[in-house]
């Protein structure tokens, strides 16, 4: 008796609802590799069965030959149709045909953490492969992709992602997307489990609207203060708190404005900040060409200064290139 309610607590237990028994070949009928330049870099899916695809901003941002190779309907040749950087999205379009394409629909709201998700993609050269993770955290938070020096707002899941599987969709047992593969957390170059996934909702924008976004940048990195060694923090009282400026770019918004390495950030337009989510939601909840007001420190000086400066836009450039190639 013990052993058949333990079943059946297991069976009914949040987050482990068994997948759909065609979960596996729905997902691999809509899934695609994509090529950039005949190399494969990453993975998507078709989310409209007239053509519209999506993967992650990273795998086609250069804008060279972008293709697709779809199980149910070859090689194809792929167009950029927009791009959120700050979510790291693209979305893509191939011709349409008469009998249309598979698709994984859109969820109508994100899993609670615990929950069990699941991701097909082409992990370091292989084909079709389903991997099985689960929600890590309520809510977005901030990850910086150093390969393309921004911020993308992501929501962690628990998972090994490996290369390749950038831009595969990330679906409910019933075969529901909520987002997107963007990366993977690392301690050096060693994975720990947790990968970082665009939120369905800025995948729900981006479907929809078929428009690139604004996203405002600072053109800088950021560590919180307790992230420092001893001979940073000693540098400054007790109980100090705030963001670390790390590899300002070079003519960007905050080499502009006077912003330089080690610089300490203690708040934002007067409002003390703490954490790197409460900086970057604050800048984001701006537009490029805004300006915003950093109270900052150098070294251990006593007296903070403001530095101003005036947003960047992540995807500049980009609206100029699309017309180009159209």
């Amino acid at each position: 008796m013990r052993t058949i309610l333990f079943i059946s607590l297991l069976a009914v237990a949040p987050g482990i609802a068994a997948p759909a028994p065609n979960l596996y070949e729905r997902a691999r009928r809509a899934s695609l590799e994509i090529l950039v330049d005949d190399h494969l870099v990453g993975s998507g899916w078709f989310a409209d069965p007239k053509g519209l695809a999506m993967t992650a901003a990273h795998v086609v941002w250069s804008g060279r030959r972008i293709e697709v190779l779809s199980p149910e309907a070859g090689r194809l040749a792929a167009r950029l149709v927009a791009v959120d950087r700050g979510r790291d999205i693209a979305l893509l379009s191939v011709d349409p045909r008469p009998e249309g394409y598979p698709v994984l629909p859109l969820a109508k709201a994100m899993p609670k953490a615990g929950n069990t998700i699941y991701q097909i993609g082409a992990p370091i050269f292989r084909h079709a492969v389903l991997i099985r993770g689960s929600v890590a955290r309520d809510g977005t938070t901030f990850e910086y992709l150093a390969d393309q020096k921004v911020y993308a707002e992501i929501i962690h899941v628990s998972a090994m992602t490996p290369r390749g599987t950038s831009g595969g969709p990330w679906f409910t047992p019933d075969g529901e997307v909520v987002g997107i593969q963007s990366g993977l957390m690392r301690e050096g170059d060693a994975p720990v489990g947790i990968a970082f996934v665009a939120p369905l909702e800025a995948v729900r924008t981006l479907l929809s609207t078929a428009r690139s976004a604004a996203t405002p940048t600072f053109d800088a990195a950021i560590e919180e203060f307790w992230e420092q060694q001893r001979s940073y923090r000693s540098r400054f009282a007790a109980r100090t708190e705030g963001l670390v400026v790390r590899s300002p770019a070079a003519g960007g918004a905050a080499a502009r404005a006077g912003l330089a390495e080690w610089d300490l950030i203690t708040a934002i337009d007067g409002k003390n900040v703490r954490y790197r989510d409460e900086l970057l939601r604050a800048v984001r909840a701006k537009a490029p060409g805004d300006e915003v007001t950093f109270t900052v420190r150098r070294g251990g000086d006593a007296d903070p200064r403001t530095v101003t400066l005036k947003l960047d836009r992540l995807e500049r450039g980009i609206d100029g290139w699309m017309r180009r190639e159209r």
